[in-house]
């Protein structure tokens, strides 16, 4: 498929911004909500360095979608989640969340995160 000509009309709507906060706040993957809306993943990458506003909901869209699966992960810890792999979850964390195996030392008490 031949891409846009320089100065073809964007798909871009302020509205996609919201949608992706709301999408990702129910466990909505970037692919999913891409394909939602008809638009390959780069053309989302360039509205996250292109409109501010859009750039704003990407960041909030992905600490959504990250306390998302934490929530199901605590469930699945919990034992409240029937079939629940923790393997699984700890490979879609790493992958999808940039989680890592290591060991963390804090120097100062002000590099102390809430958890």
């Amino acid at each position: 498929m031949a891409r846009p000509r320089a100065g073809a009309p964007s798909k871009y709507k302020p509205e996609y911004g919201p949608m992706l906060v709301d999408g990702a706040r129910k466990g909505q993957t970037i692919s999913m909500f891409c394909d939602s809306i008809d638009i390959h993943k780069d053309t989302l990458y360039e509205w996250v360095k292109v409109h501010k506003e859009f750039s704003d909901h990407w960041k909030r869209a992905r600490q959504a979608n990250e306390a998302w699966f934490e929530k199901l992960g605590l469930q699945g810890m919990a034992g409240k989640l029937k079939g629940f792999s923790a393997a699984t979850f700890i490979f879609w964390m790493k992958a999808k969340h940039g989680w890592r195996d290591d060991q963390v030392v804090f120097e100062e008490e002000s590099d102390l995160e809430f958890i």
